[in-house]
Formats: structure tokens, sequence, C-alpha cells
């Protein structure tokens, strides 16, 4: 038995054994083989042939015997790379079908592993997985110099292709780096666009960076909530144009390489559109988008989707404006759990802030507790700690404000925000309040002390008057 098979062996697991014996269990010469390997050193095939093959085995059918074992040899060493390639189940299937051509160079089968390389470039062309292109040049290169060590032509063909795929990691490498930064103004946005801009006017070809490029403009403009509004109708031709891509080439990623790429492109995308919506306050469309995300989860229970707390923030906010409160306080749990998975407790307190929304929005805080936390809240509005923060909180603040009789701050709010706001809470009818905080806005806009009431002004408003005069 050679010593290339026995290392191979060596390196499989009890459960990977049991997986070769399930792929040779219809072959009985190979099964008896890879028995044989157990427990030996090295043993020399003339002995392999006679355990294998018994009395058929003369002196004159030797040759054609020793044949047969080769032959079964190298389809029983090709069963175990492709095992041991497969054993690391987190690796895109392109990084296994790298690492079986690998094994097979490394086990001495060098021509074994011309095809697969030549099948996997193909692919990986294909598929604009440009981390792996200059490995798999590389490996073709090495094979041809070995091989075909007068084949200039061809040689120098690939050394040409190895150029260019150093030139494309390059550029995906920068796209990374821009991915993967900061981004802590909308001017500095605006200078990563160009900059991504420019990688692709360099590769006009490259589908993966014009993917790469309209989720990453999507997903960092959604970190500026107020220029959302203003770049609706752009963001909406971004997220059109990522959805053309991911339909005609799904199988390139989006970002990293990495397992289930078409999974996890979709769910990336059903999140962005969820956010997207969510900031526009489209809530039908969230609703339907939280649908799809969920789908994916249960339809593919084996694929990693994990929740990140901007996703449990974002489901939060989207059943708090449906009023389904039980969920939301679920969704607090979650992130508190999360929170504390990632040794972030210094985060808690955005948590208890959502618990004590949810009390005030149900109406339901017996000692007042959310009172206090919700001012919090408001300093943390005033200082853009929150982002992309939702009608649903404004309104809160804006209870908060009539609560403290602050009227002049409540009416800005409302007008600034547009607020939708259920009046009935303090039993006051809709129109009236609508006017009287419109008035008052004018009044305060141009004296404080001379809040001008217009002929309409209701019993209830001129009592509201007095308070705000009182407390100037």
């Amino acid at each position: 038995m050679k010593a290339d098979i026995l290392a191979l062996y060596q390196s499989l697991d009890q459960n990977d054994r049991i997986e070769v014996v399930q792929k040779i269990e219809n072959n009985h010469l190979l099964g008896v083989l890879f028995e044989l390997i157990d427990g030996i050193t090295i043993l020399s095939p003339v002995k392999v042939i006679y355990r294998l093959f018994g009395k058929k085995v003369t002196l004159k059918n030797q040759k054609d015997y020793l044949k047969r074992f080769y032959k079964l040899h190298a389809e029983l060493k090709i069963i175990i790379v492709d095992t041991v390639s497969k054993k690391i189940s987190s690796l895109n299937i392109l990084e296994r079908d790298l690492l079986y051509c690998k094994n097979l160079i490394l086990s001495n089968n060098e021509i074994l592993a011309l095809k697969p390389l030549a099948a996997l470039k193909e692919k990986i062309h294909e598929f604009e997985i440009f981390e792996l292109l200059p490995e798999v040049l590389h490996l073709q290169v090495f094979l041809n110099k070995r091989m075909s060590p007068f084949d200039y032509d061809g040689i120098n063909y690939l050394i040409e292709e190895l150029t260019k795929s150093y030139m494309l990691r390059r550029a995906l490498e920068k796209i990374i780096l821009i991915q993967t930064g900061l981004i802590t103004s909308h001017d500095e946005l605006k200078k990563n666009i160009k900059s991504f801009q420019k990688i692709i006017n360099d590769f006009p070809h490259s589908n993966r960076f014009r993917k790469m490029y309209h989720f990453y403009v999507v997903n960092n403009k959604l970190v500026f909530p107020v220029q959302v509004s203003k770049e609706k109708h752009a963001i909406t031709r971004h997220l059109n144009n990522l959805d053309n891509l991911l339909e005609s080439y799904p199988q390139i990623p989006m970002t990293f390489l990495n397992k289930d790429v078409e999974i996890l492109n979709r769910f990336k995308q059903t999140l962005l559109v969820f956010s997207f919506n969510l900031l526009i306050e489209n809530f039908e469309a969230c609703n339907v988008q939280k649908e799809k995300k969920e789908a994916l989860r249960i339809d593919n229970p084996k694929v990693y989707l994990p929740a990140t707390f901007s996703e449990l923030y974002h489901d939060y906010i989207l059943f708090l404006m449906n009023e389904e409160f039980d969920k939301a306080s679920q969704k607090t749990d979650n992130m508190e759990l999360l929170l504390h998975l990632e040794g972030n407790q210094n985060s808690l307190i955005h948590v208890e802030l959502q618990r004590a929304l949810i009390l005030f929005l149900k109406h339901d805080d017996e000692n007042g507790g959310s009172m206090d936390l919700l001012k919090k809240l408001h300093s943390n509005l005033k200082n853009k700690v929150y982002h992309g923060i939702s009608n649903k909180i404004y309104e809160a603040i804006f209870y908060l404000l009539w609560h403290q009789k602050d009227y002049a701050k409540a009416s800005d709010l409302f007008i600034e925000q547009n607020l939708h706001v259920n009046f009935e809470f303090y039993d006051i009818k809709k129109q009236e309040i609508k006017e009287l905080l419109l008035n008052l806005q004018k009044g305060i806009a141009a004296s404080r002390t001379n809040i001008k009431i217009s002929k309409k002004e209701t019993a209830f408003g001129r009592i509201l008057k007095k308070r705000m005069l009182k407390n100037s």
C-alpha cells in the first residue's frame, strides 16, 4: 500500500470513514481495499493483490492484476480526497473544489488535477470569485511547467491571465476596504462612492463589482435618515438595479465569499428593502419584507442567517407601528440577550428606553418609570445618539412634553415632524388641538409672551394659553 493513501486515510475521522464506506458499498473490491488500509503501515502492491484477488493471481497474470490494483487504488484515493476536501462544511463549494485539486497535487496525482482545475477556473470566471482566481492560475502554471515545460505559448498565456487575476483581486480588496470602513458623515460617504465608481469604471464588465456597489450605496445611505427622504427615488433605483443583478447572477457574491451565496444575497437584500421602507414609513411594504425574511429562515434551516441588533431593532419599530406590543416586547428581550452575548452591556440603556416606550404607548405605566426613561430618550435624540428614529418615538416624546406642560416644544415637535398623534389619549379632539398648535406655533415664532390665538379659539385653547403664559 502506498504511503500517500495511508496519509490521506489517517486524516479521516470516524464520520468521514463511514462516509467513504457508504460511497463504495456497491464495489466489493474497493471495500476490501479500504479495509486493508486500516492498521497497515506500508504494504507492497504484490501482497495487496493476493489479499484482494486470492488464488486467481498467478505469476503469469500478476501484471494484469497489478494494473487492476493501481486502477482501484487511484479510484479509492479520489474518493478519500473528495471526502477530505468536503470536510470543512463552512467552505463555499468552489473553495472545496480548490482544496480537492490541491490535495490531488499533494498526493502525487497531478494528471488527475488538470481537468478539475480547468473546470474550476471556468466556474470562478463565471461567478467572479476573484479571491480564488490567482491561486487556481498559479497551480495551472505550476502543472504546465512540470508536465509541458516546452509549451511556451501555453505557459505565457497562463502567466498573462495570472497577472490580470492579481489586478482583479486587488480591486476586490479595495472594495472590501471601502465596505468595511466606518462612515461618520454624508460627505465621507460621497467620497467613498466616487472611489467605488472609479473601480467600476476600470472593470466595467464585472457584475460582482456593480452588485457590491449598489448594495454599498443603499446600505450606507440608510445610515443618514434625513437624506433618505430626500434621495428616496435614487435609493429606489439602486434597489431595483440590485434586484435585477441578483435575478440575473444569483451565484455572484454581494459581499464576501461564503457558503450559500444565493440565499445570503437574497436575505441581505430583503433586510435592505425592509430598512428602507421603515425609514420612509411604508409599513405595508415592511410587513411584506418581514414575511420574506422569515420565509427564508424557515425554508433554509441549515443556512446561518444570524439576527443582528439592527434587524431586531427594526422589527421592534415595525411591531410598535402595528401596535403589536407583546411582539415588540419580545424583540427587546432578544436585543438584551444579544448585547449580553456580545459583551456590550453599555448599550443596555437603549433596550430599557425601548421597553419604556412600549409601556408608554400601551398606557400601561403604573409607577411612572417610563416617563424618566423617556426623558433620557429625549436627551439622546437631541444629542443625535439615535439614528433613524421612527415617527412613533417622536409621538412618545410629544406625549412626554405635553405631560410636562412644555406646550411650546410640543407644538414645535408636532409641526417639525408632521406627527399623526392619537389625541384621544388625552381626551382631546384632534382638529381642535391641531388648529390650536398651529396657532401657537405662529405666536411663538412672533413673541413668547404675545401668543396670538385665532377667533376659533376654544375654551380648551384659552385654558392652554393661560398655562403657557404661566409657565413662561
